[in-house]
């Protein structure tokens, strides 16, 4: 009894020392002991992982970053690093980034390895150092984005100076300039420093420009970016419109494909399983009469003659009745051949040369679809990090625009269709209990992303249902908005009765 209470003592003891030591190892990964750690990740949305010494895991606001530690961006995703003292450059990983931490000891120091990034060293004492696959890139008091590919990396200085060294490789660029590196065939590199125009510039490096505090040292200022956002982003409507009408007219090019094959299927359905009732009524009637032979025969009642004058007059019988049929049929109906003649020549016509059937005016329904989040820009400080490259310059992600539907489907099915037809992402749930849908993101802007009120609502024709998206049915010339509200629950984007 004692050795038993003995063992299982010490099986509990093994089992605490075996998660303890599991604990330690996963702590030990994740850096939950580093007492001197002085970066972490400050911003994320998406998923970002990082890979330490053989392992890889989901980051979340607040990991500790060592060196030696890769960080990935997911193509949606956006992620920052910075330390506590802010003693070095806030660096912004955009979607599909890997970006390697090299040196901590005295110079904090970043290898691009694939993607972009952007830094703000401005509050930094010491020049940053960063590199882009053999080039060693030196940020004094600057802000810089790099990036890289397979054979080409490229920096963009927007404010102070910037030196870049590598083999054969000695340059340096000023605000407002670009220094694009290329791999030639030889392993030579090509060189080139060139102006940088705003023209040029891509929505994550807008994004963290007008996110930046801008001074006269940078070479653009905040109403040529809001302009330029504000002209990109009504070229994006035009775009998203132009997509919607292509797949309007695609889905009902489709549908009328549908029809027509449908009733090609049943006009030669009807085709074969009338030769097949002729062909097998014709096996009947000869099988009926080789019956009446061959019991004639096997009872010897009559002779060859008789049968061969009895086949002579059944065959005359057959004549005779299909032309006192025909004559009859004639009689009746005496445009009947006519008519025949004129449709052949019809029915000979191809597939190819037969018009495109038309779906009739009447049958076609239209709403018009709009996704707003003007809301967002008067609450801009209650935004999560990150976001604001999500938020166009008016608000607006879809202008009003037309969208086929059909009888029965709902607000819901309308906004699905749209958000395909223009590539915009759509996160949503099905609640069981109610049979319903419920919007939970658009354009990756979820609620609560500008505060604990803030959400997605709908309306139409101007009222606000008090039921969901996926309950009320569409009808014809609904005017449905889509609608971020930010405080009062609805209340600033008109709704009321919330």
């Amino acid at each position: 009894m004692k050795k038993r209470k003995f063992y299982n003592v010490g099986m509990v003891i093994i089992i605490l020392l075996m998660i303890c030591g599991g604990l330690a190892a996963v702590g030990s990964i994740k850096g939950w002991f580093k007492e001197n750690a002085s970066l972490f990740v400050s911003q994320k949305t998406g998923i970002v992982v990082v890979e330490r010494s053989g392992v890889a895991y989901e980051v979340q606001k607040g990991s500790v970053i060592q060196e030696g530690d890769i960080l990935h961006t997911n193509a949606d995703a956006q992620a920052a690093v910075s330390d506590n003292e802010k003693q070095m450059p806030d660096i912004w990983l955009t979607g599909g980034t890997d970006l390697a931490v090299v040196n901590q000891n005295e110079q904090i120091s970043f290898l691009v390895k694939k993607g972009e990034i952007f830094a703000d060293t401005k509050s930094m004492e010491k020049a940053a150092i960063l590199y882009a696959q053999d080039l060693k890139i030196k940020a004094n008091q600057a802000v810089v984005s790099v990036m890289t590919q397979k054979k080409a990396s490229m920096i963009y200085v927007y404010s102070g100076k910037v030196s870049v060294t590598g083999e054969n490789i000695k340059q340096t660029a000023a605000a407002g300039q670009v220094i694009s590196i290329v791999s030639q065939k030889d392993a030579a590199k090509a060189v080139e420093v060139s102006g940088l125009q705003i023209s040029t510039l891509n929505a994550f490096q807008m994004s963290r420009l007008l996110a930046s505090t801008l001074d006269n040292s940078f070479c653009f200022n905040k109403s040529q970016l809001q302009q330029l956002k504000k002209v990109r982003n009504e070229e994006k409507l035009l775009a998203q419109q132009a997509k919607l009408l292509t797949g309007n007219a695609s889905e009902s090019k489709e549908i009328s494909a549908s029809d027509n094959t449908q009733k090609k299927t049943s006009a030669e359905t009807e085709e074969e399983e009338s030769e097949a009732f002729e062909t097998e009524r014709s096996k009947t009637s000869k099988s009926a009469q080789e019956n009446t032979i061959d019991n004639a025969l096997s009872e010897d009642t009559i002779s060859e003659e008789e049968l061969s004058s009895q086949e002579e007059n059944n065959n005359e019988d057959d004549t005779t009745e299909k032309k006192q049929k025909k004559k009859k049929e004639k009689a009746e109906n005496p445009k009947q051949e006519n008519e025949i003649e004129e449709t052949k020549p019809e029915e000979a016509k191809t597939e190819e040369t037969r018009p495109e059937e038309v779906k009739p005016q009447e049958s076609v329904q239209y709403c018009t679809i709009e996704i707003r989040c003007d809301t967002i820009l008067n609450n801009m400080e209650n935004l999560s990090p990150g976001k604001e490259a999500y938020v166009p310059a008016d608000g607006t992600l879809l202008a009003a625009s037309k969208v086929e539907f059909t009888a029965g489907e709902t607000a819901f099915d309308v906004l699905k269709r749209a958000c395909e037809y223009i590539g915009m992402s759509l996160e949503y749930s099905y609640t069981p209990i109610y049979e319903s849908y419920y919007v939970e993101g658009i354009n990756q802007l979820y609620e609560f992303d500008c505060g604990s009120q803030s959400g997605w609502m709908y309306k139409v024709n101007g009222w606000f249902p008090n039921y969901g998206c996926s309950a009320y049915q569409v009808q014809k010339d609904d005017a449905i908005v889509f609608c971020y509200t930010c405080t009062g629950l609805g209340s600033d984007v008109g709704g009321s009765n919330y």
